[in-house]
C-alpha cells in the first residue's frame, strides 16, 4: 500500500498567487497577481516508448507506441526577484499562457 501525501500546493486565483505549506496549514507565499509575473525555464520534453513483435516464417510485424511530454519549471516573481519556483511541471508554457491571460483580465478590470 503507498501512502501519499501532499506538502505543498501552488493556487492561482483571479487576485493571487499562492503557495501552501499544507502539513503546518499555513500559507508560504502570498503574491497579488497584477505584480507578479511568470517564466519558464529548463523546458524540455520527455517521452516514454513500448513495443513489441512477433516473428513467424518469414514474416515480421511489430506495435510500438510513444508518449511525448513537455516539461519545465514556473518561476513567479515580483519586482525582478524570484519568489516562487515549482519545478517538474508539465506544459509550463500552458501554465503560463494561462497566468498571463488571468493577469490581462485582472489589468483591464481594474482599469
Amino acid at each position: 500500500m503507498i501512502h501519499r501525501h501532499v506538502e505543498r500546493a501552488y493556487v492561482i486565483t483571479n487576485r493571487r498567487v499562492i503557495a501552501l505549506d499544507m502539513v503546518a496549514g499555513r500559507v508560504i507565499v502570498s503574491l497579488p497577481i497584477r505584480d507578479t509575473d511568470i517564466v519558464v525555464m529548463d523546458r524540455h520534453t520527455g517521452s516514454t516508448s513500448t513495443g513489441g513483435g512477433t516473428y513467424h516464417e518469414g514474416m515480421s510485424t511489430s506495435i510500438r507506441t510513444s508518449n511525448s511530454k513537455s516539461l519545465g519549471t514556473i518561476i513567479f516573481m515580483t519586482n525582478g526577484v524570484e519568489r516562487i519556483r515549482i519545478g517538474g511541471i508539465g506544459d509550463p508554457d500552458g501554465v503560463k499562457n494561462l497566468f498571463n491571460s488571468i493577469k490581462r483580465e485582472v489589468l483591464q478590470n481594474e482599469r
